[in-house]
């Protein structure tokens, strides 16, 4: 092929026109600045990433605010957040004259998961629901833009010594005067630099929504097909599957791999291959759900012990020690082994706690305590040993079975009656009715076996028995009142 048949061909462009006009419409704008007509065409049907170097040669998506194709990973390196950009270049210029330089430069747009969109430039009329969108740019357009902006400024006046008074007095004034009417320059820099850009952003806006709109249109008989499959497995699985609740139906990993699927609408075939893998999945969530239950329960049972224990005055921290352990060691365990494991651990805690229970009562209150739960207080013959019938304090009665505390004798309190039944009651209190009742007690037997009664010896005042109380000092100093 000779050079000028290539030249030919590479600037026969009428082919690429037509086909894109015939795929995007009339309204399709001519090749954005930079690109020739063939390039156009590439980035509107082409693949793979256009960075030099790049491996991958699957990427699509074109960015048409700089006219390229990248792939995520050298789009990511390639761009700064607007944000990020304002606070790392807005010394020494600041950020107004930054955001100023912005609008002089091609911008695009991203979502809060990184994710490149459209450039809308109205944000308020998106759904409140849809992520954020944030402006960026190209770090190298960035760069470049501060650049041409510095270069405005003409560096500082230096006199040469080679030149006549009269060449140095024409250079000075040469550079006040352009120093003066920097201001203006730059104005005008950055006023034509935004018209440009504008004009530039409503090309790509325009091809943007263009790609769009073709885009949605080739899907709509895919999307029509994929309804139409929701709408078939649906109302089958109604129908054969009746114990199965749709909600269930629609959020199996088998529904939406089948209703992905957009060659076509759905066949009787096609159903009859979805509906066991619906079932399967139905059983294993029924099992989970009944293992969940029952460990839950079985947990609750634990939580139970562990409060009984804790009201006895004892604290057991051997189980909770050990599901630490599994937890660290992220051990799976079925229904089975976590319920062997759970009887494991109340076993050890029961002999714990009698363990602890013989250290501080002995083995004798541990003998007296272990009875069995189903013995009821009317039971008083086969339960001698281990019931005592007291008087209450307060004039009632009340039958009790012993406590742990019986085998230390008796209480502070019943050691204060037994001394106020021997040496008499106060005649301060006697008009007291709770110490009326304690003085006319009836017989009970306490854990010393001594025996009260009203026919017990005469009372001795306990004054009697202490002796004459010595007589305190008489006062030394003079008493008027005496």
């Amino acid at each position: 092929m000779s050079k000028e048949f290539k030249g030919w061909v590479d600037n026969f462009n009428s082919i690429y026109v037509n086909q894109r006009k015939e795929n995007y419409g009339q309204d399709m704008p001519d090749p954005p600045r930079g690109i020739t007509e063939r390039q156009y065409n590439d980035l509107l049907g082409g693949k793979g990433c256009m960075e030099p170097g790049c491996p991958d040669f699957k990427a699509t998506r074109a960015h048409w605010s700089w006219c390229q194709r990248w792939c995520w990973d050298c789009w990511k390196l390639k761009i700064e957040r607007e944000d990020r950009v304002l606070k790392l270049n807005q010394s020494p210029h600041g950020r107004n004259l930054i955001s100023k330089l912005l609008e002089c430069i091609p911008v695009g747009m991203h979502d809060s998961f990184l994710k490149p969109h459209d450039f809308v430039e109205d944000l308020e009329s998106r759904p409140r629901g849809a992520p954020r969108l944030y402006r960026y740019y190209l770090k190298e357009d960035v760069r470049e833009i501060i650049a041409k902006y510095d270069a405005l400024t003409p560096p500082p006046y230096k006199e040469d010594p080679t030149q006549t008074p009269e060449a140095r007095a024409a250079a000075q004034a040469a550079h006040q005067a352009e120093m003066e009417g920097l201001d203006e320059k730059k104005a005008d820099f950055l006023a034509k630099g935004k018209e440009k850009n504008d004009e530039f952003m409503k090309t790509v806006q325009k091809i943007e929504s263009l790609v769009k709109k073709k885009r949605d249109k080739e899907a709509q008989p895919y999307n029509k097909n994929r309804q139409a499959r929701r709408e078939l497995f649906t109302r089958r699985a109604r129908d054969d599957l009746p114990q199965i609740p749709t909600s269930f139906v629609h959020t199996t990993k088998a529904y939406k791999a089948a209703t992905r699927i957009f060659r076509d609408g759905g066949t009787e075939r096609g159903w009859q291959t979805l509906k066991p893998k619906i079932e399967k999945e139905f059983e294993k969530s029924k099992g989970i759900g009944n293992a969940s239950i029952e460990i839950d329960i079985d947990v609750e049972e634990d939580d139970a012990s562990d409060r009984d224990d804790d009201s006895n005055g004892t604290h057991n921290t051997t189980q909770m020690e050990m599901s630490r352990a599994n937890l660290q060691n992220h051990v799976p365990l079925t229904v089975q082994e976590f319920r062997q494991q759970q009887q494991r651990h109340r076993q050890f805690n029961a002999q714990q706690m009698l363990a602890q229970r013989e250290l501080m009562l002995g083995a004798s209150a541990i003998s007296s305590s272990s009875l069995p739960s189903g013995m009821g207080f009317g039971n008083l013959t086969m339960m001698q040993a281990h019931q005592h019938q007291h008087q209450h304090p307060f004039g009632g009665s009340a039958v009790r079975a012993t406590s742990l505390y019986d085998s230390f004798g008796d209480t502070l309190f019943q050691r204060q009656q037994h001394l106020m039944n021997r040496s008499g009651a106060l005649s301060n209190f006697n008009s007291y009715p709770p110490f009326a009742s304690m003085s006319q007690s009836s017989t009970h037997p306490n854990s010393n076996n001594y025996q009260s009664s009203s026919q017990q010896p005469p009372r001795i005042p306990i004054s009697s028995l202490l002796g004459p109380a010595p007589t305190p000092p008489k006062s030394q100093h003079f008493d008027p009142f005496a």
